[in-house]
């Protein structure tokens, strides 16, 4: 029980992958494609300190120094996945990137 109990303080799986939210993995991705914490929040209609929340959260759980360290991390652990079609400009939702979580 109390391995379960520190998991959900930490929030990671059993397996010891970090839980990240549907949003903190939609930020992740955005700013794996260089975009900026501005240019995240005014694409996804968020405030910049909203954007900042959650790359924070996502640092925490990546125990990354920086941004671009939680992505390597992401990707390296496969909690990320970014597609190379992505990098073009999405035409029909810009508020939702080509990327696929696992």
């Amino acid at each position: 029980m109390e391995g379960v109990v520190t998991n959900r303080i930490l929030n990671v799986t059993a397996s010891g992958v970090p839980n990240l939210t549907a949003r903190e993995r939609e930020i992740l991705g955005w700013s794996g494609f260089g975009l900026t914490r501005r240019a995240i929040a005014r694409r996804m209609l968020l405030s910049p300190h909203t954007v900042d929340f959650h790359l924070r959260n996502i640092m925490r759980k990546l125990n990354a120094a920086n941004c671009t360290a939680a992505v390597a991390q992401a990707l390296s652990r496969g909690l990320l996945v970014l597609e190379p079609e992505s990098f073009a400009e999405p035409s029909s939702n810009p508020a939702s990137p080509t990327l696929r979580s696992r």
